[in-house]
């Protein structure tokens, strides 16, 4: 029954380190998508 504990707990770490990591993509598509934004703001004014 303990190791059954001890699986689960390890488990759930590794959904959160997956879910870390799909958040963290995420910000970084959506930053980058901002800078393009912005280069393209950039591009209209000229």
């Amino acid at each position: 029954m303990q190791e059954l504990e001890i699986n689960k707990q390890g488990l759930f770490l590794k959904i959160d380190k997956e879910q870390e990591s799909v958040l963290m993509r995420s910000q970084e598509i959506s930053i980058r998508k901002h800078k393009l934004g912005d280069a393209s703001i950039f591009e209209k004014t000229r």
